[in-house]
């Protein structure tokens, strides 16, 4: 009986698998693609291209279309938030820890000195870890650059932009 459930589970499972793969075309969604991404260029040239297009207008168009740009965008924040990462590793740590220990009914009389409490607060920062301030200077110089590529790439698509237009 339990053998024939798991067979059953089994073919089931295996089924469901399969089905979910075999309904999918790649050559229908490929052209679905396609299809789909010459519409959106169709409805992007009626919209610019109504009306003879400035330099400026055409920069903007460039920057906004730009895979290169958008990549370059990217980068920058990646480096950014490397950067604020890697300054938390200059932060304090802070540890607390508290305990109570109980030592059963005492009997009558016994000082109030054998009954024992403790608490703890540690706070700990490196005062010299030339490892972090090797990685913190290390993700600043990678976000200093990234500006910098972001702002060459946009230099680089409007010169290419006034160039060719």
């Amino acid at each position: 009986m339990s053998r024939t459930r798991s067979l059953l589970f089994a073919g089931l499972l295996a089924i469901s698998l399969f089905s979910g793969c075999a309904s999918i075309d790649p050559e229908k969604e490929r052209r679905e693609q396609t299809q789909s991404f010459t519409n959106h260029l169709a409805h992007l040239e009626q919209q610019f291209l109504k009306n003879p297009l400035t330099l400026d207008e055409c920069i903007h168009i460039a920057m906004t279309n730009s895979y290169t740009v958008r990549k370059s965008d990217l980068e920058q924040k990646l480096a950014r938030l490397n950067r604020d990462t890697t300054f938390s590793t200059f932060l304090p740590e802070v540890k607390a820890s508290a305990g109570i220990v109980g030592f059963g009914p005492l009997p009558a009389g016994t000082p109030l000195a054998d009954q024992f409490n403790a608490q703890a607060v540690s706070i700990s920062m490196p005062l010299f870890a030339p490892t972090t301030w090797f990685l913190f200077g290390a993700a600043q110089d990678g976000y200093i650059s990234s500006k910098l590529v972001s702002a060459y790439t946009r230099q680089n698509l409007s010169l290419q932009v006034s160039v060719n237009g």
